[in-house]
């Protein structure tokens, strides 16, 4: 699809290939609205790691947005091929790196954690999604449907997070947590 930029729009060109992420989806344009909103804020997130990034669509959002760093992981090895296809075609492989690691296996703390994947992977990854969010950071999960918030919400209450008010779109919801200092 053909798109001319409007103003001060940033405009991503994305293939999907055999990867999920194309930006229409519920979750990818909840998760797109959050970060762009804390990239807008008074205290914008320095990096970010994109947990299950598929295409790169989140990565290359928040690139787009200003956020100096971010780390795309998928444990995909063809994902990752197609994540970093689309950072080269948008011209940001200087901010965004591709690792095809287990989130377990990646070292660092972030400003901002992702987590656009389904919500039983959600809770089972929780502790390790934890260990990269810098204190005061903050952790967006989605690609989650409606009758399982709960469920991830109580997942979730035994971490030291400040939970916010739901976004939902469609039979999706995005949470937002920030980590206690």
């Amino acid at each position: 699809e053909s798109y001319q930029a409007v103003g001060d729009e940033a405009v991503i060109e994305i293939d999907p290939g055999m990867a999920f992420g194309t930006g229409t989806h519920g979750t990818t344009m909840l998760c797109l609205e959050m970060i762009a909103e804390l990239l807008d804020s008074e205290a914008p997130p320095a990096n970010m790691l994109d947990v299950g990034t598929g295409s790169g669509i989140l990565a290359l959002g928040a690139a787009a947005l200003g956020c100096g760093k971010v780390l795309a992981n998928d444990i995909d090895p063809l994902a990752c091929d197609v994540a970093a296809e689309n950072v080269q075609k948008n011209t940001y492989a200087d901010q965004i790196e591709i690792s095809p690691l287990p989130l377990e296996k990646l070292t660092g703390e972030f400003d901002l954690v992702v987590a656009n994947i389904l919500a039983e992977e959600n809770i089972r990854l929780k502790n390790d999604l934890l260990r990269h969010l810098r204190p005061g950071g903050w952790l967006v999960l989605s690609g989650i449907l409606l009758e399982k918030e709960a469920l991830v919400r109580e997942g979730f209450a035994d971490l030291p997070l400040e939970d916010f008010p739901t976004r939902t779109q469609d039979e999706w919801v995005c949470l937002l947590y920030r980590r206690r200092k």
